[in-house]
């Protein structure tokens, strides 16, 4: 041991007592102090109580605990004493002499799990007081002490009786009628209470006499009003509001507009253009826009809430303006859109509105003559990859629309506008492949594929085709498409080719997709088909100005064989795109599957346009968080995959490293070269080692050599593995098989017999070729009964039974049950004994268990990843108690035969361990533990620790367990050569490594010109807000007033945001470290990039104080 003072750990339990009375409400800590014995070999523990100074507050008495309550009673684990603060803590500790060895940041997680009661307390606490603060609430529904004979705001001599409260004035003074009309002038909808001598019932203003005058100022009367329609009610964020309307119609009616205009210069928006009955107040379509935008509420939800909040029983007259409060929401949301995308403040800018006019585009996507350098497409082609654009394609099932209503009598109010290409035309095209079937798949997921076209009866409409931009999630102008019979090529094509069409001069493209291996196959032809739209027909560029992916996550689900050009963790320049961006925005809006299904063509579209637009809007509120996380993230991935390369490569010739990288480079350049990636499968499988083995008898017979039984030693061994695996089967359905369950499965009656039948018809032929297994038999089996019989006793806890009693013979052994009774394989055969067994016996079982481990693996690779599919596809389409309890079975099943395969190749492998020794077949065999068996997306230990809990770790980020690469020549400290097969493995998993560090070198050049792109990009969209503020021509003094200020103000926001993200971005990498060492701030990592040396800063979230621009942030893999 070390001389040095080794550091003292300390720990804090909790003790969960009722304060003393000497203590008043302070909680003693059991601190648990371990020093080095004498002997420097153990440690000595001893336990301090520490007792942490009261607070501030008084204590609770002891016996407040003592009589009952129910309320109290539910919390009886909680305790009401004071949290120790970290100051108290550590203050202690000091005086103590006790440290930490993880520093302050473990001491504060140690204190933390006290903070986390102290909500609970003080719920308890309240509990204690709940009768007063319930008498307080009913206190309020009387008079508070209010005179009900004099009004307090009228003067003494006047005999008003006051009778009316506000339920939203902050007095809440009692008044009488004058008063309270005066005192609602500037506040025509707050709700008012009349007192009826015994209570206060609901009442309105206008039932109070109030009447709203539109057309002049507050508080100017108009000398000739008109009055408004009767029976009109205004919806407001409190309820509705039944109201006297008067409109003005004296000499300055030119100024005051027409009724439209007047009603909306009051912020009342009506239901109609001609005499409407119905006014939405503008905070109430800013309250329920916001709301239903961030939590999906639908629109009857919320007027039904605003229908409680005006009578909550019902009783009284229940207004039914529904249907106009829809078509007002629906008219709203155009409006904003016009707004926001600066459509009001060019001549005619609604009717002259271009395709996308009205989207949110993203900043950080390379768009020329935007955000792009004046000779972006003359840098060199090392560096083309900095202005790549990658787009995300994928299909949505879930946003289905029922076969109601018609174009005709619902339209569309943005159609070709947005993020929808226009109706028209696509619909035209759709219909010239009215018989073109699904996508076809490479997957073998049959079942998946076709849930894609599940539940289409009654529907126009089976869901939507989406393209996205794949590393920020904002969804592109055109880039949404209705599929009307699941996922088909002439609608993918037309909505890829439609977003594709607006970047104009086109960068290095690729596009992600799920099925990219089938859709690009005649992609070209089907675009310049005559039968494809004449303005679509792009002459799409060949070789790597475009290319084609498949999702990281969706990759493994492919054929391995020529796919591995479609793998963006080894495609050069893409960085660490995973190209699942497009799965993650669907959780957004399948939320609004529900309200959207039953919705007309033109409501569901402008619905579904409002809620794209809030998603895009989200993603650039948060992209300077993810910029700032996806370069802390890069910045650590490049120095740890840097150095594990490295340590990779010690060891590998240099030639083969040569050799590996030319090929790579080539196949970079071209795809059609052979794939150095790929590894091919090598080796037998266990029915073509049976196959060869029984090949060599044959002919070993043929030749004449004496055969001892007409069952062969091949045979023979063969049989008992078929045992072995029906026993391991047995032992897996039944783990403990009890009398009643016994009498309950006939199943296992039958099992048993046939098991113990096969046992002995193998004996007599294990005699002849295995001559020491009758003995080993004899005295095997009474041990195996001797030790089942007292693990029975052992579970039913019942007392040994006595071997011997007065006057009774001795009991009987209990038989072995036969998925327990020994076959005694050679590799159960102890090494002395096993030169008595024939020749070759053991070289054919190690045969046959190599072929065992090779079909277990492979057959428990498929199951994993059978297993993360089920799981990904119970998260998306299953919905129902009854669809879920058979998706729990299926994974139940499936969990079971994962767990088979796995002990399988166990046994195969510590069999193999017994028959051949150590040796290097390891390498190619490992030990299977139970933390490697995990899929791809599976929950595995962190590589990064600076990365969130939630993140999971994939190709770019991890080193895969074994499984599924097999290749474990490098950790053995061999050549490739001594183990045969194992060259192309090492040359296929060194390849792979090579590629992670680049990959996140890329990503850290994508990330440096993604903020620049992003601050140019916002600082222009500022410049075109200024200059519209006066671009457009108006008479109107006030109207040309509103268009400058609104412009000032979006001008103001750009650069808001702006700003914002330059201070994410300037500040230096924090506590980031690696197993290499911390990584430095401003730490040099590359000397090439960009043509100088490229630095990494990065922010934390420190830097947002408020939290009001709180990022998105993806699932990293």
């Amino acid at each position: 041991m070390s001389s040095q003072r080794r550091k003292r750990k300390y720990s804090l339990t909790e003790e969960v007592i009722i304060p003393s009375a000497s203590r008043g409400a302070q909680r003693p800590l059991a601190v648990a102090n371990e020093r080095p014995a004498e002997n420097a070999r153990t440690l000595k523990r001893s336990t301090v109580t520490y007792y942490p100074p009261a607070f501030d507050r008084a204590p609770i008495p002891g016996d407040a605990l003592g009589d009952y309550n129910p309320l109290v009673d539910d919390f009886d684990d909680f305790d009401f004493s004071p949290i120790p603060s970290n100051e108290e803590v550590e203050r202690y500790l000091a005086k103590h002499d006790l440290e930490d060895e993880a520093g302050d940041e473990q001491v504060d997680d140690k204190v933390r799990k006290f903070a986390t009661l102290e909500h609970d307390s003080t719920l308890r606490a309240w509990s204690l007081e709940v009768d007063r603060y319930l008498d307080e609430i009913i206190r309020l529904d009387g008079l508070r002490g209010a005179s009900p004979d004099r009004c307090p705001r009228c003067p003494a001599s006047t005999l008003s009786v006051p009778r009316y409260r506000c339920m939203d004035c902050f007095s809440g003074q009692l008044l009488c009628s004058d008063c309270c009309l005066h005192a609602h002038q500037e506040h025509p909808f707050h709700r008012v209470n009349e007192w009826n001598g015994t209570f206060f019932r609901r009442t309105t203003l206008q039932a109070v006499g109030q009447v709203i005058q539109l057309g002049h100022p507050f508080g100017e009367a108009c000398p000739a009003p008109t009055p408004g329609p009767r029976a009109c009610l205004v919806v407001h964020t409190n309820g509705f509001h039944p109201v006297t309307l008067q409109f003005c119609q004296c000499a300055s009616v030119a100024v005051a507009g027409d009724r439209t205009e007047q009603l909306l210069r009051a912020e009342l928006y009506g239901a109609s253009l001609t005499d409407p009955t119905t006014f939405c107040t503008l905070r109430v379509l800013e309250a329920f826009h916001i709301q239903t935008l961030q939590s999906k509420m639908t629109a009857y939800d919320f007027y039904m809430s605003l229908q409680h909040m005006t009578d909550v029983t019902g009783i009284s007259r229940q207004y039914d303006r529904l249907k106009p409060f829809l078509r007002v929401v629906r008219e709203w949301r155009y409006i904003k859109l016009l707004k926001r995308s600066g459509r009001g403040h060019i001549n005619n800018g609604v009717k002259e509105s271009t395709p996308g006019d009205l989207c949110l585009r993203c900043p950080a996507c390379p768009r020329p003559g935007v955000n792009l350098p004046e000779n972006w497409e003359s840098v060199s082609d090392d560096l083309r990859y900095l202005y790549m654009l990658i787009l995300a394609i994928d299909a949505n099932f879930r946003l289905k629309r029922r076969a109601v209503s018609n174009d005709a009598r619902d339209p569309g109010l943005m159609s070709g506008r947005g993020y929808f290409v226009p109706d028209g035309d696509y619909r035209t095209h759709v219909l010239r492949y009215a018989d073109q079937e699904d996508i076809s798949t490479c997957t073998g997921f049959a079942a998946m594929a076709h849930a894609n076209t599940k539940f289409n009866k009654g529907y126009a409409t089976t869901g939507v085709g989406l393209v996205l931009c794949a590393r920020h999630g904002f969804i592109l102008p055109h880039g949404v498409g209705d599929l009307q019979k699941g996922e088909r090529f002439c609608n993918m094509d037309y909505i890829a080719m439609s977003s594709l069409l607006l970047f104009g001069d086109r960068c290095d493209t690729v596009f992600s997709y799920d099925i990219a291996c089938q859709w690009e196959i005649y992609l070209r032809r089907r675009v310049m088909d005559e039968a494809f739209p004449r303005h679509l027909r792009l002459e799409l560029p060949v070789g790597r100005q475009l290319r084609f992916a498949i999702p990281k996550y969706h990759f493994w689900g492919h054929k391995g064989e020529d796919h591995n050009k479609y793998s963006l963790n080894l495609m050069s320049g893409v960085g660490r795109t995973d190209g699942e961006e497009v799965e993650r925005n669907w959780w957004r809006h399948d939320a609004t599957a529900a309200s959207t299904r039953e919705m007309g063509p033109g409501s569901r579209h402008d619905t579904l346009e409002d809620h794209f637009n809030w998603s895009n809007f989200t993603r650039l509120i948060g992209l300077g968080k993810l910029l700032t996380k996806r370069l802390k993230t890069a910045v650590l991935g490049f120095s740890q995959h840097t150095h594990l390369l490295d340590d990779f490569s010690t060891g590998i010739p240099s030639e083969h490293i040569k050799s590996w990288t030319d090929q790579v480079v080539a196949y970079e350049a071209d795809n059609s070269l052979p794939d150095p990636y790929y590894v091919a499968p090598s080796g037998l499988t266990e029915a073509e080692i049976k196959l060869q083995l029984a090949d060599e008898e044959d002919r070993d017979a043929a030749t004449g050599k004496p055969v001892l039984h007409a069952i062969t030693p091949s045979s023979m061994l063969v049989e008992l593995l078929e045992i072995e695996e029906q026993q391991r089967r047995f032992k897996q359905k039944y783990p403990v098989v009890t009398k009643e369950l016994v009498n309950l499965v006939v199943d296992i009656y039958d099992r048993r017999a046939g098991i113990r039948r096969r046992v002995q018809t193998v004996r007599d032929v294990q005699a002849i070729y295995m001559p020491c297994v009758p003995q080993m038999v004899a005295l095997e089996l009474p041990r195996i009964s001797a030790a089942l019989d007292r693990k029975s006793k052992e579970q039913s806890r019942q007392p040994p039974r006595s071997s011997t009693s007065s006057g009774a013979a001795k009991t009987a052994a209990t038989p072995v049950p036969p998925e327990h009774i020994p076959l005694f394989l050679p590799s159960q055969v102890p090494a002395s004994a096993r030169e008595g067994l024939v020749a070759g016996v053991c070289a054919m079982e190690s045969r046959l268990r190599e072929g065992q481990m090779r079909n277990a693996l492979d057959k428990l690779l498929i199951h994993l990843h059978i297993r993360s599919r089920l799981v990904s596809f119970k998260a998306r389409q299953v919905r129902h108690q009854r669809e879920n309890m058979k998706a729990h079975a299926q994974l139940d099943a499936n969990e079971v035969k994962i767990k088979h395969f796995k002990l399988k190749y166990q046994a195969a492998r510590a069999a193999k361990l017994a028959l051949d020794g150590p040796g290097a077949w390891e390498t190619e065999w490992p030990v299977l533990k139970d933390a490697d068996v995990r899929g791809l997306r599976d929950s595995e230990p962190q590589v990064e620790a600076e990365t969130s809990n939630r993140q999971r770790i994939t190709e770019g980020k991890r080193t895969l367990s074994w499984i599924w690469t097999r290749a474990g020549v490098r950790d053995s400290g061999l050549e490739a050569s001594t183990v045969g097969g194992m060259t192309e493995a090492l040359r296929g998993e060194w390849l792979r490594a090579r590629a992670r560090p680049l990959r996140y070198r890329e990503e850290i050049g994508h990330i440096r010109e993604e903020r620049r792109r992003t601050v140019v990009t916002l600082e222009k969209v500022a410049l075109d807000w200024e200059a519209r503020g006066a671009a457009r021509e108006v008479s109107c003094p006030l109207l040309r007033e509103g268009l400058r200020a609104y412009a000032a103000e979006q001008a103001s926001i750009q650069r808001g945001f702006s700003a914002h993200f330059q201070r994410l971005w300037q500040a230096p990498i924090k506590n980031v470290t690696t197993e290499t060492g911390p990584v430095d701030e401003g730490r040099e990592l590359d000397g090439d990039l960009n043509g100088g040396v490229l630095y990494a800063f990065a922010g934390d979230d420190s830097d947002d104080e408020d939290g009001r621009l709180a990022g998105v942030e993806r699932d990293e893999d």
